[in-house]
């Protein structure tokens, strides 16, 4: 009998794939060498000017390559041809042998790499090869482990010293001229892109002025005003791009304006910002997109904001998009909101059927009240569910209902009418916190906890409920940072044995403003907070503890963390829960304590608070307060 060797095949193959998939990636970079050694060379050219297919020997005569290094370059075809950027075809010789001649000819992705081509990509593809763009991806693991704040902007500012945007440290001219020549080719294709789309038609259709906003060299702007004669095209960049370009004084419709996208945009009924916001941080992108609302016109009035951006999926299997975003980060850098998506209630067909919501000066309390009164307890209620089951006792036996939210105001509350969707007893003791903003949370917990303490058999139920729709509105300047990082959610959690911060409930919903000191102000007190609430305990390392930290936003948990020199491990499940769900209020605290609880499960820890016995919950809301509460996990039984 033959013995059975089948798993041990099957394991070598898996092996022999590994280390094959290992160098493929670490040789990988051929790719873009030899990419740029045929451009370099003229191989498309070569090719273009032959008039048909060339054979190996006819195209090293053609770029003057010795024919001892023939076998070389057809090694060089052979990997362009597995690329795609040439395809290959057999002839059949003549002759009595009836040997075969292999040939080599363009594809469209070689085309596009001719240097005459109207729509060349030669110059964007030879900077992204060039040494001086791909130095900083070898710094990349060192500017990962570096602290300093401003060295930290981007591998790219850790190499050199400066911004991309400042120039590179090259007493060679030639790589500005490639780099102008990179983002001509770009707005070429661009152009020709949009300006064939319906889309964009659409969008230009009774349009009298238009403003490209860092257009560079005036392609983009140049050939919209060519295709639409009848509007104003105007060409905005800094001073020093603006005084060195060759204007087209053909094109009677186009000037030409010097100035910083930071400070002021020139007025015009459409703003277009060509591959701007990837460039920069949330907080710059920010200032930018108010610039461009004071810039345009009411949408009423024909105001319009066109972004043209790679937008990276989350989660992304797009390779083209997970590159690009890796190659912003060498290049730029710029700390993003870290929120990856958030749910939401209102939708589309909402806003469409009640547009006085996004109206900041009509009333629309009222709508918002009639769509949140039985959205906020049904929320509510799923949540609650989740938890009763996971609990595994009968809701009979709670005896406590504590429901915090921002969202609902009718009465009778929100409370009574989870209650009665829930089928909890008559008899529940209900107690509701409104307007508790972030730190509700935290509060509704420490009243729990109270309860459970001092009341034999009490059991808790504690519920926040949150949506947006009560706060959503049309940007302005005051609120933008708010309606970037909060969204809808509810969480539930059984319990047993100087004016930062501010919001306001009118008749148009209600408003948020957050100061951008919040972050600086919490990481100022929280030292204090720490110690005082640890004095007893003889806690005083930070890092011996675990932590529920409400996701604010990613300023304050970097504040919090550097202010206390936190391991970055330990904001790790509010960082989770901010990318993963953005701010939801009070409910944020108990999605970051389910995190932390199901993580600790995951990786075999001792207790549900990371293998730590004791942690901490700070949650901050208006005021600016800070609720600071002592946790002491629960041992794992595995």
């Amino acid at each position: 009998m033959e013995p059975n060797n089948k798993s041990s095949n099957e394991e070598a193959k898996e092996l022999l794939e590994a280390v094959t998939h290992i160098s493929n990636h670490n040789i990988a970079y051929l790719n873009s060498m030899a990419l740029k050694c045929a451009i370099q060379l003229g191989i498309p050219e070569a090719i273009h000017k032959h008039g048909k297919p060339v054979t190996i020997d006819e195209l090293a005569k053609a770029l003057s390559i010795h024919p001892n290094k023939a076998p070389s370059l057809h090694q060089l075809m052979r990997l362009l041809v597995h690329s795609k950027f040439f395809a290959t075809k057999t002839l059949t010789n003549n002759n009595i042998n009836g040997d075969e001649t292999l040939l080599f000819d363009l594809t469209l992705n070689s085309q596009l790499l001719l240097k005459d081509h109207p729509l060349t990509q030669a110059p964007l593809t030879l900077m992204g090869a060039d040494p001086l763009v791909t130095k900083p991806s070898h710094n990349f693991a060192t500017w990962f482990q570096n602290h300093d704040v401003k060295t930290s902007e981007s591998p790219f500012y850790f190499t050199y010293g400066r911004h991309l945007y400042e120039g590179v440290p090259s007493d060679d001219t030639k790589f500005d001229d490639l780099f102008q020549q990179a983002m001509t080719s770009d707005s070429q294709l661009i152009a020709r892109v949009l300006l064939t789309s319906n889309e964009f038609k659409g969008v230009m259709h009774g349009v009298e002025s238009l403003v490209d906003v860092g257009g560079g060299d005036g392609t983009m702007a140049s050939s919209i005003a060519v295709a639409y004669p009848e509007v104003k095209c105007t060409v905005f960049d800094l001073p020093n791009v603006v005084e060195g370009i060759q204007r087209n004084e053909k094109v009677e419709n186009l000037t030409y304006v010097a100035g910083d996208m930071f400070e002021a945009i020139p007025r015009a009924q459409v703003i277009l910002l060509k591959w701007i916001l990837h460039n920069w941080s949330d907080e710059n992108c920010i200032k930018v997109l108010k610039q461009c609302k004071e810039a345009i016109p009411r949408r009423d009035k024909g105001g319009k904001l066109l972004i043209i951006d790679m937008v990276v999926g989350i989660p992304s299997d797009n390779l083209n998009q997970l590159l690009a975003d890796v190659h912003m980060m060498s290049l730029l850098g710029g700390e993003k909101s870290m929120i990856t998506k958030r749910y939401f209630y209102l939708t589309e067909e909402i806003l469409k059927e009640n547009p006085h919501i996004g109206d900041n000066n009509a009333s629309s309390v009222k709508t918002r009240q009639v769509l949140l009164a039985n959205e906020i307890p049904k929320l509510g209620k799923e949540t609650a569910e989740k938890a009763i089951k996971e609990w595994g006792k009968p809701k009979s036996m709670i005896t406590h209902l504590i429901f915090g939210t921002n969202s609902d105001f009718d009465l009778p509350g929100a409370d009574f009418r989870l209650a009665k969707l829930l089928g909890l007893e008559p008899t529940i003791k209900r107690f509701i916190l409104p307007l508790g903003a972030c730190h509700a949370g935290g509060t509704a917990l420490l009243i729990a906890k109270d309860i459970a303490e001092n009341n034999r058999g009490a059991r808790v139920l504690v519920i926040c409920s949150e949506s947006t729709a009560i706060s959503f509105h049309a940007p302005t300047e005051t609120h933008l940072v708010p309606l970037a990082i909060f969204g809808d959610g509810a969480g539930a959690m059984i319990v047993d044995s100087e004016h930062a911060i501010q919001s306001r409930l009118s008749e148009i919903g209600m408003t948020i403003h957050l100061s951008p000191d919040v972050p600086k102000i919490i990481a100022k007190n929280i030292q204090t907070s720490l110690s005082e609430s640890f004095e007893d305990i003889g806690i005083s390392d930070w890092n011996s503890i675990f932590w529920v930290a409400h996701p604010g936003g990613p300023a304050i948990l970097n504040q919090v963390e550097a202010k206390l020199g936190l391991e970055t491990s330990k904001l790790s499940s509010s960082r989770h829960t901010l990318s993963e769900y953005g701010n939801m209020w009070g409910a944020s605290v108990m999605f970051v304590m389910d995190e932390m609880r199901k993580r600790s499960l995951k990786e075999g820890k001792a207790t549900t608070g990371e293998g730590c016995e004791w942690g901490v919950l700070v949650a901050f809301g208006p005021g600016i307060t800070v609720e600071t509460i002592v946790l002491r996990s629960m041992p794992i039984t595995y």
